[in-house]
């Protein structure tokens, strides 16, 4: 997508910064489980099948969501450096798929791209259609499909779903970007952090439907919220953060 006009959140900021922090919850996790396994731990790799490592790629298959039945959810890089969704059961079969009206017009990758699955096997993601206009989609566990896009949107990003079927993300209008709710039933709710000149969007949502994302401020600095089921907002950032503020934590622009 295009949007000119105004500064967007960049959500590589948002994917560097969960790698970060996933990486660090990994690598505790490891270590707590050698101390209670004495070391008892087994890895299963596996890439999609027509997965394709171009010149400069080192992965192929990005995985972005489990479930607790052991069902993945992601996306992988096929031929002409394009993006499809994929998933894999628990029983190793992996299926890889596209959202019907997808597609990848000349400067746009993300034909397909999961980014969560709920305890249902319900898939919530993006895709691009013919004229690269980005649309949220759902698909549930017998392969059918949702798309949907809040009023207003140029261009829509769903981040996760419960197990309720609520999903949070952030759509962009030609002048602004907002989080969003939506219900299982289809109904848009919108996310702004008060203070929020330069966006919001929800980026994690729970079963009890509080949302944790982030917020672009007047300075181009982008903090932390929480919003409860009932709409109540609370700002929040770790106590050392402000020394990554420079580094991490600016917005761009998109043109």
């Amino acid at each position: 997508m295009r949007v000119t006009g105004f500064k967007m959140p960049i959500f590589v900021v948002v994917a560097v910064v969960a790698a970060a922090a996933s990486s660090s919850l990994l690598a505790q996790s490891v270590s707590e489980a050698h101390a209670e396994l004495d070391g008892a731990a087994s890895f299963t790799y596996f890439t999609a099948p027509d997965g394709v490592c171009g010149p400069g790629s080192a992965v192929c298959t990005f995985p972005t969501g489990i479930n607790a039945e052991g069902v993945i959810a992601g996306y992988y890089i096929g031929v002409n450096a394009t993006n499809h969704g994929f998933v894999r059961l628990a029983n190793g079969k992996v299926v890889d798929f596209d959202v019907p009206g997808s597609a990848c017009p000349s400067g746009y990758s993300s034909c397909t791209m999961p980014t969560g699955i709920n305890a249902q096997g319900t898939i919530v993601g993006t895709f691009s259609d013919a004229s690269g206009v980005t649309h949220g989609f759902l698909r549930n566990a017998a392969g059918n499909y949702t798309p949907f896009d809040p009023t207003g949107s140029a261009f829509t990003q769903p981040y996760a779903i419960n197990s309720h079927g609520t999903v949070t993300g952030v759509y962009c209008s030609t002048s602004a970007c907002h989080g969003f709710v939506r219900s299982k039933d289809g109904a848009f709710t919108d996310i702004d952090v008060p203070g929020a000149v330069n966006g919001t969007w929800g980026s994690a949502i729970n079963d009890r439907g509080e949302v944790a994302g982030l917020y672009g401020d007047a300075s181009d600095m982008l903090h932390a919220f929480l919003r409860t089921a009932d709409g109540t907002i609370t700002a929040f950032e770790p106590p050392r953060l402000w020394a990554m503020h420079s580094i991490c934590c600016r917005r761009t622009s998109l043109t």
